[in-house]
């Protein structure tokens, strides 16, 4: 049985520090009429969209860089394969997600240990991993200092200025 994105929505919401909780929202829509009913995600801090998970964009975006990667290889069918794959870490790189990406993320985030969550691949787990009351200040400052990813930096800060732990 499918989980309801409701649920899911608020397993993550409940994991969130109490400065950011009534700030932070996740969303999801699926366009019925769309050919493949796929739609987008979004994450909203106080109403403003800081990144949007389309998954038209995503696919257009995946595929014209694995093609390109494949007519660097003189048209070789394996290289579209492997670029395919690469494409998809380099999209992350730019906070380029599918939403299905979101959503899997979301599911996974209230059993993962907070360890794990600050270590993780994915700049989705770790960008909820700095709205997350088990952070603290000192842990989430070390964490601004090591990060690179823009989408978790701007979260970090978010939750930052939220708790007024500016150094």
């Amino acid at each position: 049985m499918p989980v309801r994105w409701s649920r899911v929505k608020s397993r993550v919401r409940a994991l969130l520090a109490d400065a950011v909780k009534d700030r932070v929202d996740f969303h999801s829509t699926r366009y019925r009429r769309a050919y493949d009913r796929d739609g987008r995600a979004w994450i909203t801090l106080d109403g403003e969209e800081v990144i949007n998970m389309a998954t038209i964009v995503a696919w257009r975006t995946q595929y014209d860089m694995a093609y390109r990667m494949k007519e660097a290889f003189d048209g070789d069918p394996m290289a579209f394969n492997a670029g395919w794959n690469y494409a998809r870490e380099c999209m992350h790189d730019e906070s380029i997600f599918w939403q299905h990406e979101f959503g899997q993320a979301l599911f996974d985030y209230p059993n993962l240990p907070i360890d794990e969550i600050q270590s993780s691949p994915n700049p989705l787990i770790r960008a909820i991993g700095m709205l997350d009351r088990r952070v603290g200040r000192a842990r989430l400052i070390g964490l601004l200092k090591d990060e690179s990813h823009p989408l978790v930096m701007r979260v970090g800060a978010f939750r930052s200025v939220a708790e007024d732990w500016q150094d």
